[in-house]
């Protein structure tokens, strides 16, 4: 089974090359996968980059494409435009794989209903973490989940950090929504594309595969209050959008009146969570998570009023199809099929 390992990156520099070093030894026959470098950096990653490629030429194949657009989904499908691969294995900069884990993240492919598979990603903290960040590991996208294989018929929790999919799934519901674009997320990124493929493909499978494992490397600007705030807002937008395509999906006709409806209840959440913060001592988890709450339901309202009231923006979050456009698809070949 061919696989084509796509990292997206964008000014890692050095850090980057850790990864890919763990990438060249992994145990799977070098010439069933390629690896794939869709790079937007602006700090000179580029001629790192080259540099390793052209000392490593070989097996497994490897090369560079460039994506000058600002968007973790532009980088993650220039990947799969120039990919061969019969699945498209998603691994971010910043993760360091085990020997073994590419060959375990593919293994249940085997069984034609599994569509995606996820792996288990353990931190690897720059510094001793404080207490709290053990309560809230889903904002440093570490997996949820311990050492058992699981399977989702709905709703899988799998991070792009360490996850793949099938090329052709991949391509029929439209590839990656939006993510990360700019300082603030727009969309929902691999948790909006695992919606898709349950929709698009009922009685298929997502499987988790413990035995898959990435170190993802966790910075110690990671590790402040702040980051974690930051992370709380942007999955209120996260939220609303995985919300608002909910709907679309139902093809509710009160489109506008739900939305106003749902605000409420954000606002009503929003004041809750700020009110339990005053309570709360500083020495309970609960706190951090009112506080966290707070700027989850505060961002949550932002994305919706600015859904209600700004055609343009609404139109952009409305889109589904992030790969079949020509637009975007301008200076690539035309994708797997």
């Amino acid at each position: 089974m061919y696989a084509s390992v796509v990292i997206p990156t964008m000014n890692r520099g050095k850090a980057i090359i850790d990864l890919l070093e763990g990438l060249i030894v992994q145990d799977y026959p070098p010439e069933d996968f390629e690896i794939i470098v869709a790079d937007s950096s602006r700090d000179g990653t580029e001629i790192i980059l080259q540099e390793f490629i052209k000392q490593h030429s070989g097996k497994p194949k490897m090369q560079y494409v460039r994506e000058e657009r600002v968007g973790l989904h532009y980088a993650r499908h220039a990947g799969a435009y120039v990919a061969q691969g019969e699945i498209y294995v998603q691994i971010e900069d910043d993760a360091i794989p085990e020997k073994q884990w590419l060959r375990s993240l593919l293994t249940p492919y085997v069984d034609p209903r599994v569509m995606a598979t996820g792996g288990r990603t353990l931190p690897r903290y720059e510094s001793a973490p404080p207490w709290w960040v053990e309560h809230f590991k889903e904002y440093i996208s570490l997996s949820p989940f311990d050492s058992v294989r699981l399977e989702f018929t709905s709703g899988a929790p799998i991070f792009a950090v360490n996850m793949s999919v099938r090329m052709d799934k991949l391509f029929a519901v439209g590839g990656y929504n939006p993510c990360i674009m700019g300082p603030e997320w727009q969309g929902d990124g691999e948790s909006g594309l695992q919606y898709k493929l349950f929709r698009k493909f009922p009685g298929s499978v997502i499987v988790y595969v413990p035995e898959a494992v990435v170190y993802h490397v966790v910075p110690n600007q990671r590790l402040k209050i702040a980051y974690f705030k930051k992370r709380a807002r942007n999955q209120g937008a996260n939220d609303f959008y995985s919300w608002y395509h909910t709907i679309l999906a139902e093809g509710s006709p009160n489109r506008n009146y739900r939305m106003v409806r749902h605000l409420s209840l954000l606002l009503a959440s929003a004041l809750k969570s700020f009110l339990k913060v005053a309570l709360l001592k500083k020495s309970s988890p609960q706190y951090y998570q009112e506080i966290f709450q707070v700027k989850r339901h505060t961002r949550g309202m932002q994305f919706g009023w600015k859904l209600l009231f700004n055609s343009t923006f609404r139109a952009f979050v409305e889109r589904t199809d992030w790969l079949s456009d020509p637009q975007i698809r301008a200076g690539y070949p035309v994708p797997y099929q």
